[in-house]
């Protein structure tokens, strides 16, 4: 059982590391902000993670704010209730260092009940849990909550949290079809992502499209040679399937090999929608594995290569008064510096490129595809 909790609080990173070892101990993961503001933030735009609030007392209502008062909790607590009223419960508690509120009845009065730092953390920790794991969403992040913890810097960041919940729900009601774009939009969204996974860590290509990466990993693909496929022959098969069935069912064309979206929409069921998330989700298991299993990049990239224009080259990163990132006589792109997190200076070695057609080809002849730092 794992309890996610945001924490409202101006001197969070001061209490933290003893409250949140506190709190994990109780199942409880605290996370962090010192404002409403970005508290608030953080959760629109990760509302399914988090199954309740902490505020305290006194606060900084803006990022901004130098000075801490009952403006940032009033401000939580209204927003907090207006977001109850829409039917998503999610339970707040104020916790505060200010133990003379205790007699404070206007306070109470205003804001309910609360609890002392220090001298009531035991009974903050107890109704936390007593409030959330009755909740039916609870129960259904617990039910599927070892393909929710994917949603970590380890493999999918918790930006990814949303779409996951949102694909699990549709598991465990009656899915409405009349709007098919929307259903398979976020595991397009989310097989996206973990794609870019596999490429930063050589498992395939980085410059590969989303519909062509069902033929490299069944080595289909003839623009690659795989020497060791990592990927098991069932999940290569039933990807490779998935792809060809979202790319289908997003567009509306006469000519499409599938017609998909004709055929769900005729069947009168989700049958077919419902088979599709456990075949993401049983993916999306086996990719955490791999990328645990197989972490070593260079190793990785030794295990397939692209046919035609295969150049290795070692050299420096540098940047040209243009703003140009380039290698001897490689132009690396933006694209590739943000991806694999490069800096002027970096030893690289360079095992794929193309000729350069593009921009300042007259300087660098070749366009760096495939590469790494040494």
């Amino acid at each position: 059982m794992k309890i996610n909790v945001l924490w409202i609080d101006d001197q969070y990173k001061i209490q933290y590391p003893d409250f949140a070892s506190e709190a994990e101990f109780e199942g409880i993961y605290l996370t962090g902000f010192e404002s409403h503001e970005e508290g608030i933030e953080e959760l629109e735009k990760n509302l399914n993670l988090y199954d309740a609030i902490i505020l305290d007392a006194k606060v900084k209502n803006y990022k901004s704010d130098t000075d801490t008062g009952l403006t940032g909790l009033a401000a939580s607590r209204d927003y907090l209730n207006k977001l109850n009223a829409k039917g998503k419960y999610l339970p707040y508690f104020i916790f505060t260092g200010q133990p003379d509120y205790s007699g404070n009845e206007m306070f109470r009065q205003s804001y309910g009940d609360f609890y002392i730092k220090g001298d009531e953390n035991q009974k903050l920790w107890d109704d936390i849990k007593n409030k959330v794991t009755n909740k039916e969403i609870f129960k259904l992040k617990n039910k599927y909550n070892k393909i929710l913890d994917f949603c970590d810097d380890n493999f999918l960041s918790k930006d990814y949290y949303n779409r996951i919940f949102s694909i699990i729900e549709s598991l465990e009601s009656a899915t409405d079809l009349k709007n098919l774009e929307d259903l398979f939009l976020p595991i397009r969204k989310t097989l996206e992502g973990v794609f870019k996974k596999l490429s930063n860590i050589g498992l395939i290509p980085q410059d590969i499209s989303f519909n062509q990466v069902g033929y490299f990993i069944t080595n289909r693909n003839k623009n690659f040679e795989v020497f060791s496929n990592k990927f098991h022959p069932t999940i290569a098969n039933y990807i490779e399937q998935l792809i060809l069935f979202i790319q289908d069912v997003e567009h509306d064309k006469d000519d499409l090999k599938l017609k998909a979206d004709e055929y769900i929409r005729t069947q009168n069921n989700d049958f077919l929608y419902k088979s599709i998330v456990y075949q993401f989700l049983d993916f999306l298991t086996f990719s955490n594995k791999l990328i645990m299993k197989f972490p070593n990049v260079e190793e990785n990239l030794q295990s397939w290569k692209r046919n035609g224009n295969d150049n290795e080259f070692e050299g420096v990163l540098d940047k040209d008064n243009n703003g140009n990132y380039f290698c001897g006589e490689f132009l690396i792109t933006y694209k590739l510096v943000n991806e694999l997190d490069l800096k002027i200076g970096d030893s690289l070695k360079i095992y794929s490129s193309l000729s350069n057609t593009k921009a300042y080809s007259d300087i660098y002849k070749k366009m760096a595809l495939k590469l790494s730092k040494l």
